[in-house]
């Protein structure tokens, strides 16, 4: 699977909380699971990442570290 990180990494310049994932906002997380498996996860592998990333990443979500976690879960 090849994942375009730059892309998620890019999104971050679009909203007001540029620099932090949002995990309690559906769009946002809704948006990386649909880029994860446009760059080939399946869903159910997308999912999973995204809500072990949430819990696992503390406090408000950097936008860094959680792609660092995303990065880490679709190896």
């Amino acid at each position: 699977m090849s994942v375009d990180w730059d892309k998620l990494d890019n999104k971050k310049k679009l909203g007001v909380d540029a620099n932090f994932v949002s995990c309690s906002e559906d769009y946002e997380k809704n948006y990386l699971i649909d880029e994860l498996v446009d760059c080939g996860a399946s869903r159910d592998e997308a999912k999973k990442a995204v809500e072990h990333c949430c819990k696992t990443v503390s406090g408000n979500k950097p936008r860094n570290e959680f792609v660092k976690c995303l990065k880490g879960q679709l190896k």
